[in-house]
């Protein structure tokens, strides 16, 4: 493996350093004092572990890449370079240096700031890595928060705000399919800092009375990409689809389903059955404009084997 996707890997994996971050790290940021390497990624310097250290000093020390074109004599020396003078190395590329050496940098990075939050308070996190504070203490919730209410009781069957989803999105198939998706997983929609920031809720114009809710898919995936939103993989990959259904937004499909566990890749899958109409029997359900509706969660055990 070359010694710059060894770098780079490690530094996601331990410390859960963004690509953008990483490929703008200098050689200058890596120094030594009393024979250990120190990394100054954040705003002081992190000892690093011997092994990484090595790693970081030897990518320090390589020549930088001969070029048709020299670069400027007071020119930065990235650790990653690119192959435009005197540049680092785009992000497109480092992330496909990873990918092709099995390391898939956003649940990596996923994983490291969750087993760092568990363990560090938020100010701590935020000096070590050089994130915002808001960013460090939404990570630290996450992180510590139990999947049990304070009082010790079970979550209800259904997540809050399910039958205001239901009704927002009653008679649009994708929309169904995306609030039906967001409901069987139920994480998201047991989160406060979601359902707070990202779910607009209001009354019914036709009847005044039925509770409505609309998420901002937009500004909910713009967080999730900023680390303003701290989730797992499965809640990356299942926000990224439901956002994807309800609102057109782009997804990497090979990213959302490798590495997706069973219960969600079967959620998935119903998903996209519901948003084209290919529906199996389920119950039926009241609509809201006096129609029913038909629900495909769960699907029946002989549905599931067809």
């Amino acid at each position: 493996m070359p010694v710059g996707v060894r770098a780079a890997g490690a530094l996601v994996l331990l410390f859960g350093l963004q690509l953008q971050r990483i490929r703008h790290l200098t050689a200058a940021q890596i120094t030594e004092k009393d024979g250990n390497a120190y990394l100054t990624a954040g705003r002081r310097p992190v000892l690093l572990p011997p092994r990484l250290g090595a790693i970081l000093g030897e990518l320090a020390a390589q020549p930088p890449p001969r070029l048709m074109i020299a670069s400027r004599p007071d020119a930065p020396r990235w650790l990653f370079p690119g192959r435009i003078p005197g540049q680092m190395l785009d992000l497109h590329s480092l992330n496909n240096q990873l990918n092709r050496h099995g390391i898939s940098a956003r649940p990596a990075r996923n994983g490291a700031l969750g087993a760092l939050a568990s363990d560090l308070p938020a100010a701590v996190l935020a000096d070590f890595l050089g994130i915002h504070v808001n960013t460090a203490v939404r990570w630290v919730t996450y992180a510590r928060r139990s999947p049990m209410k304070t009082n010790g009781t079970p979550p209800p069957d259904e997540p809050p705000l399910a039958a205001a989803l239901r009704a927002c999105a009653d008679g649009l198939y994708p929309a169904e399919a995306a609030a039906e998706l967001l409901i069987s997983h139920a994480s998201w929609l047991c989160r406060d800092d979601f359902r707070d920031g990202y779910v607009d809720i209001g009354t019914s114009i036709t009847d005044g009375i039925t509770a409505m809710a609309a998420i901002d898919w937009p500004a909910a995936i713009t967080a999730l990409d900023e680390g303003g939103l701290p989730a797992s993989g499965g809640e990356r990959r299942v926000l990224r689809l439901a956002a994807s259904l309800a609102d057109g937004i782009p997804v990497d499909l090979r990213d959302a389903f490798t590495g997706m566990d069973t219960a969600n890749a079967d959620r998935a899958v119903r998903a996209m059955l519901h948003a084209s109409g290919r529906r199996p029997q389920g119950t039926e359900r009241p609509g809201n404009h006096g129609c029913t509706s038909m629900t495909i969660w769960p699907w029946t055990e002989d549905q599931r084997q067809r």
